[in-house]
């Protein structure tokens, strides 16, 4: 007997999906959020905390939001930690 494993692959692989465009455009991604417009409606989650893990783990997530043109949402922190993500200029 085969594991759930080796049978969903074996599924999956005998699926055959066919793409077919017609007329395609490139889709508009703009969100409007708070009068502010966004690139994307991909949002981070709140997160906090996460110089446990990285040293200015919450910076460096404000600067990929800022470089995605995304909200950034967060979550608790030291004022210090809060003042450093405002001085990356992302909007807010």
């Amino acid at each position: 007997m085969r594991d759930t494993n080796q049978l969903t692959r074996t599924y999956m692989d005998s699926l055959l999906v066919e793409l077919r465009q017609l007329d395609c455009t490139i889709p508009d991604t703009t969100f409007h959020l708070f009068g502010e417009t966004f690139a994307t409606p991909i949002m981070t989650a709140a997160l906090s905390h996460l110089n446990s893990y990285h040293d200015g783990g919450m910076v460096e997530l404000d600067r990929g939001a800022k470089e995605a043109n995304a909200v950034l949402w967060y979550g608790y922190g030291e004022d210090t930690e809060l003042e450093e993500i405002l001085a990356t200029g992302q909007r807010r």
